[in-house]
């Protein structure tokens, strides 16, 4: 993961920056083909996707919004690894829902208000949900994640698609890791 860089927007560009035109961009794959490439990429994207996240919630820091805890729900949230390689990609506390369906139970959540059960969301959310497991971000490198995410920042705002943007994410990665000064970009 430390040599690949997913800037996973396949779709373009969403919150917060909001662009339907750049796609996905991979920067440093080779021509490795062993397994051990291979499996770098599924953290490597799940990083990028943490970055996306840690864009949104600057974005809200910067109009007064304060995230203290961000809980995933569904698909790849569900392992314990993704939440901890995104706690360290946002610098935030990624926490799981105890509910094996947290879709519905948000449902069952307005239901129960709509029917007069609860008289708030709130108290509705506290007495029919909790928390699973939590996972804080490990501090041990963050200046590896600042840096990393201030090329993700390079090369996901909106500035054109393909390979000028392909280009751009290498030179972004490589001046964030000291491989070439400012004045060679």
């Amino acid at each position: 993961m430390g040599a690949l860089h997913v800037v996973p927007e396949f779709p373009g560009i969403r919150a917060p920056f909001a662009d339907p035109n750049p796609r996905a961009v991979i920067a440093g794959l080779g021509m490795a083909s062993d397994l051990e490439r291979l499996v770098g990429l599924y953290p490597a994207g799940v990083c990028g996707l943490g970055y996306g996240l840690r864009q949104i919630l600057d974005a809200q820091a910067t109009r007064g919004i304060s995230i203290d805890i961000v809980v995933v729900s569904g698909g790849a949230g569900q392992d314990p690894t993704v939440r901890q390689i995104l706690a360290d990609a946002t610098g935030t506390v990624i926490a799981s829902s105890r509910s094996p369906e947290p879709v519905l139970l948000g449902t069952a959540i307005l239901a129960a208000v709509a029917a007069g059960r609860f008289s708030s969301l709130s108290e509705a959310m506290q007495s029919m949900s909790a928390f699973g497991a939590a996972h804080s971000p490990n501090l041990r490198d963050p200046e590896w994640h600042r840096r990393r995410y201030a090329a993700s920042n390079c090369c996901s705002r909106p500035q054109g698609g393909g390979v000028i943007l392909a280009a751009a994410c290498e030179i972004c990665l490589a001046l964030a890791f000291g491989q070439i000064s400012g004045r060679h970009a």
